[in-house]
């Protein structure tokens, strides 16, 4: 598509189930690693070790998306349905808590359900298909326009607004496995100068208006 990076269509393979991609110009070059990736693909676990060694922590995709239609159809959005507190359990942080003060508004959703899903696993669905909430219908056009050209690149799982609220925290922590064949995209809306997006170690500055692959 017009505009967008060509980082995406790599990255978005992952999602599809095909073979794993160079990730880098230094990784995967011979016959026998590109074969040793698509085992490692396939064990699932293991990818997580190919992401980290490979694969760049954050890239920008595409800038220049309209951050107040994307305000006016958030506060839209909150206003026929409240921000849902995530309480997603992982045990690799300590004390199995991910976050404090995080919620989240479902826009795309297995069945179009509006509820939290809860800890999401990408087996956890049960098979369901994703579909648009009514609120992504009723309230969100330009999101919606926005995830419609992105599906054009590979099945588009879960779209959903996020909420962190001031002091809120998302604790260091490494998602289950199943998520590593997921491609995560993130597009702030509103944000402020102290916030800090961390991924290995390293502090990210997202601006709103800009669409970021992230390598969490």
């Amino acid at each position: 598509l017009e505009g967008w990076a060509t980082e995406l269509p790599r990255f978005l393979a992952l999602g599809a189930g095909q073979e794993a991609p160079e990730l880098s110009a230094a990784a995967l070059h011979s016959e026998l690693r590109r074969r040793e990736a698509t085992a490692v693909n396939a064990r699932g676990e293991d990818l997580r070790r190919v992401l980290d060694q490979d694969c760049p922590d954050c890239v920008v995709l595409r800038r220049g998306f309209d951050v107040e239609r994307l305000c006016q159809e958030t506060e839209a959005a909150e206003r026929q349905h409240a921000f849902l507190d995530k309480t997603v359990s992982l045990h690799t942080t300590r004390d199995h808590e991910v976050a404090r003060g995080w919620a989240s508004i479902p826009l795309r959703s297995v069945g179009g359900a509006m509820g939290d899903e809860g800890v999401n696993l990408v087996g956890s669905h049960g098979g369901g298909e994703f579909e648009d909430t009514p609120l992504m219908e009723q309230c969100c056009p330009y999101i919606r326009q926005i995830a419609r050209e992105i599906a054009g690149l590979g099945r588009l799982c879960r779209v959903r607004l996020m909420r962190l609220e001031s002091g809120g925290v998302i604790f260091p922590h490494r998602d289950n496995f199943e998520n590593h064949a997921v491609v995560r995209l993130h597009l702030p809306i509103v944000t402020r100068e102290g916030v800090e997006f961390r991924i290995r170690g390293r502090d990210y500055r997202l601006e709103a208006g800009t669409l970021y692959f992230t390598n969490v």
